[in-house]
């Protein structure tokens, strides 16, 4: 399961998207499976009312890759691949709060 961040992050005066992954196995295996999917619902829920969502990783760092489009093109992002469904916290804000 893939995150993209809409905000884009500064690196030496130049722009990456920041995407967390946590692969499936790592999910189904994880005792708070339910609680991590539910979370993820509320996520998409609160992204389609206009909430802010802040999410921090805990115990893992993106670090920057480089990606291939279909047509050979290339980009960088920073990714960070979680090792555990606890290493990603999510806070919900009201719509237009900052």
């Amino acid at each position: 399961m893939g995150l993209r961040f809409t905000e884009l992050v500064w690196v030496n005066k130049k722009r990456y998207r920041i995407w967390a992954y946590v692969p499936q196995k790592r999910i189904d295996e994880s005792r708070r499976r339910k609680a991590f999917l539910t979370e993820i619902d509320e996520l998409e829920k609160a992204i389609k009312a206009g909430e802010q969502v802040h999410a921090f990783f805990v115990g893992a760092y993106p670090l920057r890759s480089t990606v291939e489009n279909r047509d050979g093109s290339q980009f960088e992002v920073y990714r960070a691949e979680l090792s555990s469904i606890d290493h990603l916290s999510l806070v919900f804000a009201e719509p237009n709060q900052r």
